[in-house]
């Protein structure tokens, strides 16, 4: 099959309503053989160390020492259970009751939080050694203990904030 035929069946509308071709998004209608192989859409069959090199996934977390924790959603609706954080002029609400570890996030008109969080959501890992993931990395929020036994640090990553945070065994969470 040639490769404008191939798009032509991976149309989607967009936004405004207009199809739009997305060639390398989607594998609708394709078989296995005509999928490239360490492309996201192929069958996954490949070693993870192989599909670690491909330049659309530069980075993969070492579950070893980075485990998803949570994704944090700023927004300004006042939420059910809120738990504020004075020091930092924070509403958190969410974590404890969602399934999919959505955290969401409501600032005070004067947080002292970077614009950075206070706008963007991000994601959040467990980590071993905080100071170990800081090396070499732009922090944005430098290592803070919110609750006691939890030590936290955000960074910028491709302009986006992405939290660590390390807890010991007796955390209070």
């Amino acid at each position: 099959m040639s490769a404008s035929r191939r798009r032509s069946r991976c149309a989607h509308l967009s936004v405004t309503g207009r199809r739009s071709p997305l060639p390398r998004q989607c594998s609708a209608g394709l078989g296995a053989d005509q999928v490239e192989k360490g492309s996201p859409r192929s069958s996954g069959l490949e070693s993870a160390a192989s599909t670690r090199s491909r330049s659309y996934w530069p980075f993969v977390p070492d579950p070893r020492t980075r485990r998803f924790h949570h994704v944090g959603i700023p927004t300004t609706d006042h939420r059910q259970g809120e738990r504020h954080l004075p020091e930092f002029g924070l509403h958190v609400s969410g974590f404890e009751e969602s399934p999919y570890r959505v955290e969401w996030m409501r600032f005070d008109p004067d947080s002292p939080l970077p614009m950075l969080v206070q706008t963007v959501a991000h994601v959040a890992f467990q980590v071993d050694d905080l100071e170990k993931e800081l090396e070499g990395r732009e922090v944005l929020i430098p290592p803070n203990s919110p609750s006691p036994g939890i030590r936290v640090a955000f960074i910028v990553y491709d302009g986006a904030p992405i939290e660590f945070l390390e807890i010991s065994d007796d955390a209070r969470i």
